[in-house]
């Protein structure tokens, strides 16, 4: 997957909001981020900080609250223009380029999986004509509600296509240490 956004600037002020564990939070999950190559990545995932009206389904009720913590691993970080670390699994990767235009910042987001479960469920669900797309999931929602201050949308209709490979992140790694 590829995203691609342009966003106010600084670079520094795009970079931080990708490392630091407050501000992280407040669109994704918090946690530590050693920016170094091998440093440990800590994500801390409360729904319910993203989405506070929201009640997701029975089974994503620990997502809501308290939340899921898992950790990564830095792959590169070449501050302020690169971050790349494993997501959930080393076969999980997801890339961060950041790129000056003028007073803006251009982000490209690259979310890659290798492994041949990730492909076959990607085939299914395309097959069966649910996507998920970049601006369908529930982080990116949040993130584009919150600028332009309309009320939140349910997000947790969007979970059924992600909720197999959710469930395998959780039992091969520590993806579903509830903290």
């Amino acid at each position: 997957m590829r995203l691609v956004r342009t966003l106010p600037g600084p670079i520094e002020r795009v970079w931080e909001y990708l490392t630091d564990s407050e501000k992280r939070a407040r669109w994704f999950g918090g946690g530590v981020l050693e920016q170094k190559a091998g440093g440990k990545v800590e994500f801390n995932m409360v729904h319910k900080n993203l989405a506070p009206k929201e009640t997701p389904p029975a089974k994503y009720a620990q997502v809501q609250d308290p939340g899921v913590t898992f950790e990564g691993r830095v792959l590169r970080c070449e501050p302020p223009r690169l971050l790349a670390y494993t997501f959930g699994s080393d076969d999980s990767e997801v890339t961060f380029e950041l790129t000056p235009q003028g007073k803006q910042v251009l982000l490209v987001l690259t979310h890659r999986t290798r492994g041949a479960e990730e492909q076959a469920e990607l085939t299914t669900t395309r097959r069966a004509g649910t996507r998920t797309s970049p601006t369908s999931s529930p982080c990116s929602r949040a993130r584009n509600v919150r600028r332009s201050g309309r009320c939140m949308p349910n997000s947790w209709p969007t979970t059924r296509s992600c909720g197999p490979r959710l469930n395998r992140a959780r039992s091969s790694t520590n993806f579903g240490r509830v903290g």
